[in-house]
Order: C-alpha cells, then structure tokens, then sequence
C-alpha cells in the first residue's frame, strides 16, 4: 500500500468544500497509512478545529521535524498560517519565506501561489502595501505559467 504524505494532506484540504471541513471526516483516514509528518499535520488541523492554535503549532513543528525535503514546504505553509492567526506575523512571514523557496525547488506552482497569495495577505494586513502587491503579482504571474502548461498537456492529449 502507498503512504500518504503531507503533499496528499494539502491537496485533500484544498479540495474540501468549506461544509465538508468540520473534523468529523478526520476519524475516516486510514492513519496507519499517512506518514509521520502528515500525522502530525492532520493532528495539527483537527486541534485548529477544536480551537487549540497553540497545541495545532506544535504539532507543525513535530511534523516539520519528521518531514522529509518533499514534505515540509506544506507543512511550512500551514504552520505560517497558524502562527499568523495566532498573532505571530514576524515568524509566520519567516517560515512563509521558507515554504516559498521550498516550493520553487519542488517546481509546485499550485504551492508557490498560495504561500505567494498568502504572503501577499499578511503583508496588507500589516500595512506593506508594496510589498503585498509585488507578491500578487508573482503570484499571478506563477498561475498564468501553470495555466498555459496545462493547456498545453491538454491539447497534446
């Protein structure tokens, strides 16, 4: 059977319908199949859920050390996010800048937006307005890339 890596837990996130996120589903996953790290990842959002951001972090941090170099930029990613909902923008900006290179390095456009488009978030929320819109424009610069690469796979197909 195949592992189930953060990446996997990422992209199923992504795709659930905001009614589909509350934690019940959480107890249908086959966690004897997920990684370390996405276990820990997975932890991390079910305490988000139930309202514990603090425990939900230091579950990142647990997945971010059992990570290997194609899983942690998603588990970056969201530990970014939560340490920015808890308050902590100068570190969530860190980790966020890290998650963006990480990406880049594994060529996951669709990950490189959304560390781009959250960058840009908390850069206007904390006023860079410069800053914020040089990020948005990467960001839409990486989406219409991966757009025209998918149209071209698909008129190859």
């Amino acid at each position: 059977m195949e592992t189930v890596s953060a990446r996997d837990c990422y992209r199923t996130l992504k795709d659930c319908t905001d009614h589909e996120r509350d934690i019940s589903w959480l107890s249908r996953l086959p966690m004897i199949l997920l990684t370390g790290a996405a276990r820990a990842y997975m932890y991390a959002v079910y305490l988000a859920q139930v309202g514990k951001p603090g425990r939900a972090i230091s579950f990142l941090t647990v997945a971010d050390g059992l990570a290997d170099d194609q899983e942690r930029p998603y588990v970056s990613h969201l530990r970014s996010v939560f340490e920015f909902l808890s308050g902590d923008a100068e570190t969530a900006v860190e980790i966020a800048l890290e998650a963006k290179e990480s990406a880049q390095d594994l060529a996951d456009r669709e990950l490189q937006r959304d560390v781009l488009v959250h960058l840009a978030k908390m850069q206007r929320e904390m006023g860079n307005i410069i800053a914020a819109e040089e990020y948005e424009r990467e960001a839409e610069r990486i989406y219409r890339t991966a757009r025209r690469i998918n149209e071209k796979v698909w008129k190859a197909e």
